[in-house]
């Protein structure tokens, strides 16, 4: 296979490696990335043998790499593949990586990216002084809800096990969504229910039904799906609005 002849050496030098991502990156494996440039501090490592983990692509500046998510991938037999990897800002939740053993064409949407191959020396030393870190993107949404007006309900999730009893909730208009402080006092089988520490304000969330009670008032949500609405949510109702999604998708 074309990548394991470009990087075999082993390192020698110091990599940081995040303890969050240590069983997937690690200084035995990284001999393996592929890693490319283009040639403005942005940069991509590959390890289509790893292809089906969370570490088959890594992104980011040179300094600090980024894992992301492979959902699938192919290989045409010529030593060219292509990798799908995940962002949520992309329509369909996913970017493509197109490579080869020269050079790398990055798809975000209709937004197209080139990148050359790092020569081996350049890579190894490069990757000796790196750092090695699960995405940045810690909290994903794990329910969104609107009333009539207009007016969203979003709640995040860690999504981490270090951090997946973690939530996060926002509510207002599209593009002007502010947080609100719930906490998540309920959460089981039936539903989630978070609420201020007053008791004036809960969100309840309920098997496919969702309601805001303000005091004593409450109102009926329409609950809208998360899995539909990726794309809205990360782009359009301004929660994630300047957050950096360690993908080439940051910087295309």
């Amino acid at each position: 296979m074309i990548y394991a002849s470009l990087l075999l050496c082993s390192l020698t030098g110091a990599a940081s490696i995040d303890p969050s991502v240590t069983e997937l990156v690690n200084e035995a494996n990284l001999k393996d990335f592929v890693l490319f440039t283009d040639g403005r501090t942005h940069y991509l490592a590959t390890n289509v043998a790893h292809a089906g983990t969370d570490t088959a692509v890594l992104y980011g500046d040179g300094k600090i790499f980024y894992a992301s998510h492979v959902v699938g991938y192919s290989g045409a037999g010529d030593g060219s593949y292509d990798l799908s990897v995940s962002d949520p800002r992309v329509k369909g939740s996913l970017y493509n990586v197109l490579l080869d053993a020269t050079q790398a064409k990055i798809q975000c949407g209709p937004k197209v990216g080139a990148m050359q191959v790092v020569p081996q020396a350049e890579a190894l030393a490069l990757f000796n002084q790196a750092s090695f870190k699960r995405s940045p993107r810690e909290f994903g949404a794990y329910a969104l809800s609107r009333d009539e007006e207009g007016s969203y309900y979003l709640v995040l999730r860690g999504r981490f096990p270090d951090i997946e009893s973690k939530f996060r909730v926002f509510a207002g208009p599209k593009g002007n969504m502010k947080e609100l402080k719930l906490v998540n006092v309920v959460s089981d089988s039936e539903g989630d229910i978070f609420s201020s520490t007053k008791g004036e304000l809960r969100l309840i969330l309920e098997h496919g039904q969702s309601w805001w009670i303000v005091k004593k008032m409450r109102t009926p949500l329409t609950v809208v799906p998360v899995e539909n609405n990726q794309a809205l949510i990360h782009n359009d109702l301004g929660v994630f609005l300047g957050q950096r999604y360690g993908t080439p998708c940051d910087d295309y």
